[in-house]
């Protein structure tokens, strides 16, 4: 579902997809706008990931605050301001049920911004050319559907569906196997399908070889030789 960190998974997930780490400590960078690869550093490329990080966090923070802050704001608003301004209610609902929308469009404009920076950053490194494909991925867009459809609330759905008084009396009563449930099952098996025809093929052990015949004793040319002649008549 969506949150304050889908849009920061989301571009995470992209940055990795377009890297691929290649023998003597580098990385292949596919550029997002499609215009080439270029290559960096192993340790190069955690920095960015850090300094991503670092400036995405503090953007979810603020925006956490910004949808704990909104009922009590909107509430401050109702008892005083609002008993004054004509239409007030509209303006209530639409915070209520328009804010959080604004928020997260907001925050993901943010993320987007950051990883625009980093992006001007990676265009300038040298030039790659593309790397060989080890094994083919997962679409992108089924990891971005099991994002949002994958989760524990199925662990939920399926125990509501086998017993239905497990959650008797809490939030979630009712809970059951519902079309959303369905799909996100099928997601989820499609991964595990993918994954499992991607992953690489273990070879098959090798009998292991005959030993050689031990090789046959040398007699020395000397013992021949005294051999003929203790035998020969004298």
């Amino acid at each position: 579902m969506l949150s304050a960190g889908f849009s920061r998974w989301l571009t995470v997930s992209g940055f990795e997809r377009r890297a691929t780490f290649v023998p003597g400590g580098r990385v292949i960078y596919a550029l997002a706008d499609r215009s080439g690869h270029v290559e960096l550093d192993a340790l190069e490329w955690e920095g960015f990931g850090d300094r991503f990080e670092r400036e995405a966090k503090a953007v979810t923070r603020r925006a956490n605050r910004m949808y704990l802050g909104l009922l009590p704001a909107v509430m401050v608003y109702a008892l005083t301001v609002g008993q004054l301004i004509p239409f007030s209610g509209i303006v209530i609902l639409l915070a209520i049920f328009g804010g959080p929308i604004a928020i997260y469009l907001w925050q993901s404009h943010r993320i987007k911004a950051i990883a625009a920076g980093i992006e001007s950053d990676l265009v300038r490194r040298p030039k790659a050319a593309r790397p060989a494909s080890a094994m083919p991925r997962i679409p992108r867009w089924l990891e971005i559907a099991a994002a949002l459809l994958v989760g524990p609330h199925l662990i939920f759905q399926v125990i509501g569906t086998l017993f239905p008084n497990a959650f008797r009396g809490t939030p979630w009563m009712g809970t059951r196997i519902d079309w959303s449930a369905a799909v996100g099952f099928a997601i989820l098996a499609a991964i595990l399908v993918l994954r499992r025809r991607s992953a690489p093929e273990q070879a098959e052990p090798e009998a292991p070889a005959a030993p050689a015949p031990a090789p046959a004793p040398e007699t020395s040319r000397r013992s021949d030789f005294v051999a003929r002649a203790r035998s020969s008549p004298s």
